[in-house]
């Protein structure tokens, strides 16, 4: 990581989960946020922060924050997702510094399609399995006020894998 480190800028794997009823399309607010930063992978459960009425101003300063690049497949519409969670509207200061590894990928001609999923990137690239078993990452449960085990790792192996 410490190669990545440009201009004062620095590099965070970032992926959200939250949770869907496909049943009837309700979706609810970003309910976990896996970040990975060097050698440490961190899980945030923002559950009980939507009870106490948001997240904390130290979190959104780095959500906003150009200086550090997060990183993720599809980062753009998970950082859109947590600023309508969160209540703001155009004119509160955006969440910024999302790089794309699809788009990314495409741009260094290492994939031909930017709109491919992590396990598909992963298996090009790294040539490794990220399962990606349906009944966890599109779930009723990621508002809960645990985790799982089975959600856990899912969430590791993905912000891992980004």
């Amino acid at each position: 990581m410490d190669s990545l480190v440009q201009d004062d800028c620095f590099f965070t794997a970032i992926d959200m989960e939250w949770s869907i009823d496909i049943e009837n399309g309700i979706q609810g607010p970003v309910s976990l946020i896996s970040m990975a930063f060097e050698h440490e992978i961190f899980l945030i459960l923002l559950t009980q922060y939507w009870h106490d009425g948001g997240l904390p101003n130290s979190f959104l300063t780095f959500l906003c924050s150009p200086k550090i690049c997060k990183v993720g497949i599809k980062i753009n519409a998970d950082l859109k997702q947590l600023f309508k969670d969160c209540g703001f509207t155009e004119k509160h200061q955006p969440f910024v510094g999302a790089i794309e590894l699809g788009h990314l990928s495409k741009e260094k001609n290492i994939m031909t399609n930017a709109g491919l999923g992590l396990a598909n990137l992963t298996a090009q690239i790294l040539q490794l399995f990220l399962p990606k078993d349906p009944s966890i990452c599109i779930s009723t449960t990621w508002d809960n006020s645990e985790l799982t085990d089975s959600q856990e790792n899912y969430a590791v192996l993905n912000v891992y894998a980004t």
